[in-house]
Order: structure tokens, then C-alpha cells, then sequence
């Protein structure tokens, strides 16, 4: 909060600001703080996709706008910006674009891209690739690969959204680590 009071009207201080208070659990603020840096820089890339995803991982549909004008703005964005488009997108059974979205965010090195490339490889009737994605899911995050639903929540995602994502890594052919022994 000094920052804030040394440069109440800093994008990046009140970005900051917003990230702390989203991960605090108060989503309401964190949203007001957010559209605070978006009215002072309506065209940055980060800045739309930093409320495009936490606006999306609360389960609104608002936030997946903001990810595309991030996408459409960057000249190489960050794999990330991907990944709640692609879990939206296999939430509505559009798998292709899912696994499309999921592969950008995989080639950067995103295990949660590569979880979600499982699920929707799988979806799609590929398991020799959703094996290859989870194994590289767990490589990359070794607590995705054991407990993806803790993994998921850290980022705070609705519980409807974990659900569905633990749901698909299951068919993928995820097992948790305890049943995989047995």
C-alpha cells in the first residue's frame, strides 16, 4: 500500500495492487483495482489479459473478450493468455479450439497448457498424444501431475471450472498417484 500512496495513479502500482487483493480472495476489489489500470492503459496487452483471466477463472464470460483483444494486440504473446479461452472452449465442447488454445500455451513451456491438451486430445480420440501431454504436465509441475484440482485452485478457479478439468484429465487417462499404485 505505500506504493499506492507514493503513486496512487501508477498502472503498475495499482496492477500490483489488484493481483495482491485477487489472490487475498477479495475478487470484488481486485476486479475495481484492474478496471482502474485498464482506464489508464486501455490498449496494453497484459493489462487486458491480467482481467481477462481473473475475470474468467471466476467463472465470467467477460473475461474471455479481454483475452482475445490481448491475444489480437500482442506480437508474440505470452502462452498463458491461451489457456482460460481453451477451457472455455472445452467447456462448450468446441475441443478443437480448446486443443488449438492449449497448444499455444504448451509450446511455451505451460504445463497447464499441457494438462489441458490432454484433456482435449482425448476428447478428440487421441490418447497416445493426451498421454504424452500429461506425462509432460507432470514433468513440467509435479503438482499438477499429483493433485491437479489443488493446482487448479491456486489461481483461484470456480469449483465448477476445477471440476470439469480434473473430470477431463481423468479421461485422459490421469489417475491420482494413490490409485496409480494400487
Amino acid at each position: 500500500t505505500y506504493a499506492v500512496t507514493l503513486a496512487p495513479s501508477s498502472p503498475r502500482t495499482l496492477a500490483a495492487l489488484s493481483a495482491i487483493t485477487f489472490y487475498q480472495g477479495d475478487y470484488t476489489a481486485a476486479e475495481a483495482l484492474q478496471r482502474e489500470v485498464l482506464a489508464l492503459n486501455p490498449n496494453d496487452p497484459d493489462t487486458l489479459a491480467q482481467i481477462g483471466w481473473r475475470l474468467a477463472v471466476r467463472g465470467n464470460r467477460e473475461g474471455l473478450d479481454y483475452l482475445e483483444q490481448a491475444l489480437e494486440r500482442s506480437a508474440n504473446p505470452p502462452g498463458w493468455y491461451n489457456n482460460l479461452i481453451s477451457v472455455y472452449a472445452y467447456l462448450d465442447g468446441d475441443y478443437a479450439r480448446a486443443l488449438t488454445a492449449a497448444e499455444k500455451s504448451a509450446t511455451s513451456g505451460s504445463p497447464v497448457g499441457e494438462s489441458l491438451a490432454a484433456m482435449s486430445h482425448a476428447k478428440l480420440g487421441d490418447m497416445e498424444a493426451a498421454h504424452a501431454a500429461l506425462k509432460a504436465m507432470a514433468n513440467a509441475w509435479p503438482l499438477l501431475g499429483r493433485d491437479p484440482a489443488a493446482a487448479y485452485r491456486m489461481h483461484h478457479a470456480t469449483d465448477e471450472i476445477v471440476e470439469a478439468l480434473v473430470q477431463g484429465l481423468r479421461e485422459a487417462g490421469w489417475t491420482p498417484p494413490d490409485k496409480a499404485s494400487q
